[in-house]
C-alpha cells in the first residue's frame, strides 16, 4: 500500500492536460502543485482494507466465463462471492457483514467546458468521460466463512445501455478487519415482462422528525432532522431513471425536497432508513409529506404535522457513564434529539455537599443521537485523584442560539 510520501510525490510528478480557451495541451503539473508540501510522516501508510472481495457468480452464471452474466430490469438476482487474502485464497475463518452498491451501465458525462481563469465555456475545454452514476441498489448481508450470497430485485427504472455495470463490496470482520472488492463483468439489459407479484406500496414503518420518539404535531426546531424507516418485500427505488419514482419529502404541499434515496442506507434484515438535514424552516405550523416507490413501482405515503420554534432547547433523553462504579475514568454521553448537530456540552461533577469537583465543556458534532464523549479521570480541579463515594454529575446541552437544556445523575467512584 503506498505510503502518504509516495502520494505527494506521484502528484508533483503528474502530466495532465492544461485547457485554455484556445487549446488542449499536455503539460507538466508543475506550475500548482510544488507550491504544496506534507507536514507529518511520509512513512505513514493509508488504513487500506487489507482482503479482497471477488465476485464470482451472478444468478449462479461465473463472471469468469467468456460470456458474461446478464440480468434484466424487475428481475430477482442473487450475486455470489468470497474474501480472499493476498494470495487469492478464501478466507474460511472470515465473518463480519457485507455492504453492496450496485450501479447501471456507464454514461458518457460532458464538462461545461470553463476555461482556466474565465467564466465562459468554450467546446474546445469540454471533456467527456464514462461513469456509472445511476445507483440501482443498496443492501446489507453476512459473510460467512468467507462466502456471502445477496438476493435483491432490480428495479424498473435502467438505463439499458448493453455496457457492463458495476457492483461495489466492502466487508467489515471485527476480528480479521476489512475486504473490499468491485466487478464489472456482468450486464443489465432487458426487461422481465412477467406479472409482479407485489402490488403493495413499502411499509413506512417510522417518520420522525429530530427524534425515534417524535410524535404528530410535535415542536421542533427550524432545521429538523427527517428520520424514516421503511420496509418492502421487493425493495424501496433509488434509481433516478424511473422519473417521478423517487423519495421525496413535501413541505406543506408545495416545496418539494427530492434526491432523499441519496441519503439511504438498509440493515440486514432488509430494513432501509432516511436520514436528511432539511433546511432552514419558518416559525409556526407546517405539514411534511413522506412518499416513497418500491422497485415495481408501488407507492406508499405518509404525512405529518410539526410546529417550528425558533430556538428551542434540544430535548435530553439520558446521561449515563460507560463506567459506574468508575475507578481509573468514566466516559460520559448523551442521548438527545438533536442528531448529527454541533452541540455545546458542559459536563459538571458536585459532591454530595454541592460544592463544584470539576468540570468541562466541548463543542463538536454529534453521532446522531448520542453525544461525543466526555472523559473525567476521576481528579478534582486540582488535579488530585477524588475520594471514593458517590458524585452527583449534570449535562447541559446547547446549540448555537439556542436554549440550554440539563440532565443530572448520580456516579459512584471506587478505590483503584
Amino acid at each position: 500500500m503506498p505510503r502518504l510520501g509516495d502520494i505527494v510525490m506521484n502528484a508533483k510528478n503528474n502530466y495532465w492536460y492544461t485547457h485554455s480557451r484556445y487549446s488542449s495541451t499536455l503539460t507538466k503539473n508543475t506550475e500548482h502543485s510544488l507550491k504544496y508540501a506534507l507536514i507529518g510522516d511520509p512513512a505513514l501508510r493509508l488504513k487500506y482494507p487489507k482482503y479482497d472481495i471477488r465476485l464470482t457468480a451472478v444468478n449462479g452464471e461465473s463472471v469468469d466465463g467468456e460470456v458474461k452474466p446478464e440480468t434484466m430490469a424487475r428481475q430477482e438476482v442473487e450475486l455470489e462471492g468470497k474474501v480472499v487474502d493476498a494470495d487469492g485464497i478464501t478466507m474460511t475463518d472470515y465473518n463480519g457483514t457485507l455492504t453492496t452498491t450496485v450501479y447501471d451501465a456507464e454514461v458518457s458525462i460532458t464538462t461545461n467546458g470553463y476555461y482556466e481563469g474565465g467564466t465562459d465555456t468554450d467546446d474546445k475545454c469540454k471533456v467527456t468521460y464514462q461513469d456509472h452514476t445511476n445507483r440501482l441498489f443498496v443492501g446489507s448481508g453476512e459473510v460467512k466463512d468467507g462466502l456471502f450470497k445477496m438476493k435483491f430485485r432490480m428495479p424498473t427504472g435502467i438505463i439499458n445501455n448493453y455496457t457492463p455495470a458495476l457492483v461495489n463490496l466492502y466487508a467489515q470482520d471485527e476480528n480479521k478487519g476489512d475486504a473490499v472488492g468491485k466487478n464489472e463483468d456482468f450486464y443489465i439489459y432487458g426487461f422481465d415482462e412477467s406479472p409482479a407479484d407485489d402490488t403493495d406500496g413499502p411499509e413506512i414503518r417510522l417518520l420522525a422528525l429530530n427524534s425515534t420518539a417524535f410524535k404528530d404535531g410535535d415542536k421542533v426546531n427550524e432545521t429538523p432532522f427527517l428520520v424514516a424507516s421503511v420496509y418492502d418485500v421487493s425493495g424501496i427505488n433509488l434509481s433516478p431513471v424511473d422519473i417521478g419514482h423517487g423519495i421525496t419529502a413535501t413541505i406543506d404541499g408545495t416545496t418539494v425536497v427530492s434526491g432523499l434515496e441519496n441519503y439511504f442506507s438498509q440493515d440486514t434484515d432488509g430494513v432501509s432508513h432516511i436520514n436528511y438535514q432539511m433546511g432552514e424552516l419558518a416559525e409556526g405550523q407546517h405539514t411534511l409529506t413522506f412518499r416513497v416507490w418500491d422497485v415495481l413501482g408501488n407507492m406508499s405515503e405518509k404525512t405529518i404535522a410539526f410546529s417550528v420554534v425558533n430556538g428551542i432547547k434540544p430535548q435530553l433523553f439520558r446521561v449515563y457513564s460507560t463506567a459506574n462504579p468508575a475507578k481509573t475514568k468514566a466516559d460520559f454521553y448523551i442521548e438527545h434529539n438533536r442528531p448529527d448537530a454541533v452541540l455545546n456540552v458542559t459536563l459538571s461533577i458536585y459532591d454530595m455537599m454541592g460544592h463544584s469537583v470539576w468540570s468541562t465543556s466541548l463543542t463538536g458534532r454529534s453521532d446522531m443521537y448520542k453525544s461525543m464523549p466526555i472523559t473525567w479521570d476521576l481528579t478534582d480541579g486540582s488535579g488530585m485523584r477524588v475520594q471514593r463515594g458517590i458524585y452527583i454529575y449534570r449535562a447541559t446541552v446547547s446549540t448555537n442560539g439556542g436554549d440550554e437544556a440539563s440532565i443530572t445523575q448520580r456516579i459512584a467512584v471506587a478505590s483503584e
